[in-house]
This record gives structure tokens, C-alpha cells and sequence, in this order.
């Protein structure tokens, strides 16, 4: 356990050598809900009426949850290559210990973005908001934690069985947008294209989003599942690999 706080604060301490990256991820949904879900809301007033600002927050949360994905493989990866994943196994960490220290670094970010996110939303709401309105995004987030692990367990087990920063991108690269693009994050899949309509059925990304929206006992039980296989598989590929990587 003391392993593990320690590496957690390295972590965290580390947020401020990368202040410029995470100032970033901190912009980022404020700028898509400011600028982009307002613009949309007004066009789509009609079909959606007000509940689309809640629709789109809802999206945003599940687009946060998929970006930790991308940023856990530049921190596992980052880890074996300067030796800190290695330094902690040699001191008796367990790879099940070091994938915890970068989940709770992960979900430290991701809810002080939706707090950021939330702060826009009860802005543009007039600066009015109803405790059951309230509740409801609380419910939102925390399924959102769930799709988070889930989402940082297979960044972990990239950055542990890939070695090559070329590769590395390309896998991002060509999953990041047909997933986002694809997932029903701000409209939704009535009217859509047959081809748009299939591709979002196999979209994990879309059953994601759909948790996160309806909260329910049995989609909390299948996010926690998500999250539990996630971190299984995360924590596997850790133990399988090198605890250096041969990147350089």
C-alpha cells in the first residue's frame, strides 16, 4: 500500500510537468460544450428542445472517458521506458497495484473535468439547476468512472505489449475517430445512414454512452463489468511484459 501512494503522488506530481497537456484536457470539453453542443442546440431546438444540452453533456462525458484510453497508453509507456514501472516491480509492486496508481491518476483528471463540464453546463442553463437535475449528472459521472477504468485497462495493455511509438499512433490514430465519430455522442441513431447505423451497433463506444445516459442498476452492473475485465486484461498484459521497454 505505501508503494503505492508513493507511486500515485509521483503521479500526480507529474501533472504539473505536463501542466501544458493537461491545461488542454481541461479546455477541451468546455470548448466542445460552449461552442459546439450551444451552436448545435439552437439548430436542433425543435427535435431535441432543451433536453439536447443534457443529451450533449451526457456525450462529452463518454468522449472524456474514451480519451483516457490514449492517454493511459503514453503513461504506461512512458513508464517503462524511463524505468519507473520497473523501479516499482523491483521494490514489490505488483503489476495489479501499478495499474491502480494510474487509474486513480486517471480519475482524479476525469472528475475534475466533468466538475469543469458541469460548471459550463449550469451556465448555459441560466445558472439554475434542480437538485433531481443534479442528481442525475452525479449518477452520469459516476457510471462514466466505470467506462474510465475500462478504457484505461486497455490503454494499459497497449502501452505494455507495444513498444514502437509509430505503432502506438497508428493504433490510436485509426481507432480514436471511427470510435468517436461513430457512437451516438451528440445526435442520435434514428435518422442516420444503414452504414453509420451498423458500424455504431459494434461500437463499444455506443453501449458506453447508453450506461452513462440511463444509469440503471443493470447498466451499472455491465460498466462495472466492462471495468473489471478492462483492468484483467490490463493488469495481464503488464505482467506479461517487459518491465523495460526497448524504446528509445
Amino acid at each position: 500500500m505505501k508503494r503505492m501512494v508513493i507511486l500515485t503522488k509521483y503521479h500526480v506530481a507529474s501533472l504539473w510537468n505536463w501542466r501544458s497537456v493537461y491545461l488542454g484536457r481541461l479546455v477541451e470539453p468546455v470548448a466542445y460544450f460552449v461552442f459546439l453542443v450551444a451552436g448545435i442546440s439552437a439548430m436542433v431546438s425543435d427535435s431535441f428542445g432543451t433536453d439536447y444540452v443534457r443529451y450533449a453533456l451526457t456525450g462529452i462525458f463518454c468522449l472524456l472517458a474514451f480519451r483516457v484510453f490514449t492517454f493511459t497508453v503514453s503513461d504506461v509507456s512512458n513508464d517503462r521506458k524511463w524505468g519507473v514501472y520497473a523501479i516499482f516491480t523491483m521494490q514489490g509492486g505488483s503489476p495489479r497495484a501499478y495499474l491502480l496508481t494510474i487509474l486513480a491518476v486517471d480519475t482524479l483528471v476525469f472528475l475534475v473535468q466533468s466538475a469543469i463540464l458541469l460548471l459550463a453546463y449550469v451556465g448555459v442553463s441560466g445558472w439554475s439547476i434542480t437538485a433531481p437535475t443534479l442528481t442525475a449528472i452525479i449518477h452520469n459521472i459516476l457510471v462514466a468512472v466505470l467506462v474510465v477504468w475500462g478504457w484505461a485497462g486497455l490503454g494499459a495493455a497497449i502501452g505494455a505489449l507495444v513498444d514502437s511509438y509509430s505503432t502506438r499512433d497508428m493504433i490510436s490514430t485509426l481507432t480514436s475517430l471511427p470510435i468517436v465519430l461513430s457512437a451516438p455522442l451528440f445526435y442520435t441513431l434514428d435518422s442516420v445512414p444503414t452504414y453509420l447505423y451498423a458500424i455504431a451497433k459494434v461500437n463499444p463506444l455506443t453501449y458506453h454512452v447508453e450506461w452513462i445516459r440511463e444509469p440503471s442498476i443493470e447498466n451499472m452492473c455491465f460498466a462495472a463489468l466492462w471495468a473489471v475485465i478492462c483492468y484483467a486484461v490490463g493488469a495481464f498484459a503488464l505482467q506479461r511484459s517487459d518491465r523495460v521497454s526497448s524504446e528509445r
